[in-house]
């Protein structure tokens, strides 16, 4: 009887080792797991993709309006082998205060200021670059503003502008070397008309678009007038007003189709007075 409880003391004893070990073994792994995910994430930007983006790039030709004046972004490329970019803002100020000189700030999300030094700076031009990146960028902010002793009771930060861009994003180029102001003019010309060529081509999209609504709209309308004779009176009133429902959703693409084919043609006048101007620089 002795010997009988001495032995169930003895495998009491060591289920309760083996529970406190795996208890111990349970512990180890929780504590490996929370430290190591700790450690993941705030060492992520070393461990994650460097064109990890959290903001939506600026695209070429976006436009910012402050203080009588717009910002139009005309270029944004970026040199790995130099850790340098080239950037190409285009003014049109109605202004009348005189001022062309302004402050630039440039920022990375992770690791602060960048340098930026304008090239050339006149009232309808500006070209920056931004120097010495760092090697792990991954977004970067581009703010335009005026000096700060100009800066209005309206717009305290006098900001006129600010776009942005991502590692993944960026126009990627072989070499950055600065080039004489009228090759610059030359650049934003060849831009903006290829710019328009893009935006003539989504208007010859949505044209399409538009004919592809006419066509189904004129279906429809048949189909109804067809049913017609084999209604009632009643049933021919809610008929024909179906009709002209659908007849009016016609003519309003029938009108938008009208106004596209104008804004190509201006686009098309534009692209020309352009060419022309690009010969005289």
């Amino acid at each position: 009887m002795w010997k009988n409880r001495k032995m169930k003391e003895v495998l009491l004893l060591q289920n309760k080792q083996k529970l406190e070990q795996y208890q111990a073994r349970f512990l180890h792994v929780c504590l490996f797991v929370l430290v190591g995910g700790y450690l993941f994430f705030f060492s992520s930007p070393f461990w994650m993709p460097p064109d990890y983006s959290g903001v939506t790039a600026s695209r070429i030709g976006e436009e910012q309006q402050a203080e009588n004046r717009t910002i139009r972004l005309m270029k944004w490329d970026y040199c790995e082998t130099q850790q340098n970019m080239e950037v190409i803002l285009e003014i049109d100020s109605q202004a009348i205060d005189g001022i062309e000189h302004y402050t630039y700030r440039v920022m990375e999300r992770n690791q602060g200021m960048v340098t930026a030094t304008p090239v050339i700076e006149r009232a309808d031009l500006v070209v920056l670059h931004l120097e010495n990146l760092p090697r792990k960028w991954a977004e970067l902010s581009l703010q335009m503003r005026l000096p700060e002793s100009k800066a209005s009771a309206m717009n305290e930060s006098g900001e006129l502008g600010r776009f942005y861009t991502t590692r993944k994003a960026v126009h990627r180029v072989k070499k950055i070397e600065e080039q004489a102001p009228r090759q610059y003019e030359r650049e934003v010309i060849e831009q903006t008309i290829q710019i328009h060529v893009q935006e003539i081509q989504s208007c010859e999209q949505r044209i399409a678009a538009e004919k592809q609504t006419i066509s189904e709209a004129e279906e429809t309308i048949r189909d109804l007038r067809s049913e017609l004779k084999f209604e009632t009176e009643t049933e021919q009133l809610e008929t024909q007003e179906q009709i002209h429902s659908v007849e009016a959703e016609e003519q309003a693409a029938r009108e938008r189709i009208q106004e596209q084919e104008q804004t190509i043609r201006e686009l098309q006048e534009q692209n020309r007075l352009l060419k022309e101007k690009e010969k005289t620089i």
